[in-house]
């Protein structure tokens, strides 16, 4: 159970950058 933390770290860090992606191309569709 130890690797759990850092699958969860991963699993933030991509979720973060997902989110940003999407936040950056929603204006783009907006218009």
């Amino acid at each position: 159970m130890k690797g759990a933390h850092r699958l969860e770290a991963a699993f933030g860090a991509a979720a973060r950058r997902v989110v940003r992606e999407f936040l950056r191309f929603v204006p783009l569709s907006l218009r």
